[in-house]
């Protein structure tokens, strides 16, 4: 193999197996002995790597951004914005607010943002950042007062404990 992306085509290749049987298979590698249809193989495959759109750099092309490239994404935003929601994204990152899926889901609902429909907390991250973007400073300010920090678990003191009741006795007051 000459690089990664060859060695995982094939192995999406091995995955059809289920679908297509062996038999299909014995039958490919047999045609593949045949230089005629090599030739016509290569060919093929050329034409459709040229016919193939290609991915250009900064658009979503199917596999999810690494958290590298989304910071990214996040500094070519407003200044300020920008540097609120990657504050937000390493919070959430190091779950130091919205520590679960359900508080995750639970917060975007109750404040009107858009749904999550991922099924794991970390495949949420994202999109749910994504979704202050398109909001003003402003707005992103005041969503982000909303998100209560979590108390660290080493924090089981009598004033850790007051604050976490104090803390929602007042939420449930203003609601």
């Amino acid at each position: 193999m000459r690089n990664e992306k060859e060695y995982r085509l094939l192995s999406d290749l091995g995955r059809l197996m289920s679908k297509y049987g062996p038999k299909a298979f014995e039958d490919l590698a047999a045609d593949l002995s045949d230089p005629r249809f090599r030739e016509q193989l290569v060919g093929i495959l050329k034409t459709t790597a040229q016919a193939s759109p290609r991915p250009s750099k900064g658009k979503f092309s199917g596999t999810s951004p690494s958290s590298t490239d989304f910071r990214s994404t996040l500094l070519r935003a407003d200044k300020e914005k920008g540097a609120l929601l990657i504050e937000l994204y390493d919070a959430l990152r190091t779950r130091s607010v919205l520590p679960t899926l359900r508080e995750l889901k639970s917060f975007a609902s109750d404040n009107g943002l858009s749904p999550i429909k991922s099924r794991s907390r970390e495949k949420a991250l994202i999109p749910f950042v994504r979704s202050f973007l398109k909001l003003p400073v402003e707005d992103v300010r005041k969503y982000l007062q909303r998100i209560e920090p979590t108390p660290s678990p080493e924090d089981r003191s009598l004033q850790g404990w007051s604050n976490i009741i104090f803390a929602n006795r007042s939420q449930v007051r203003r609601a």
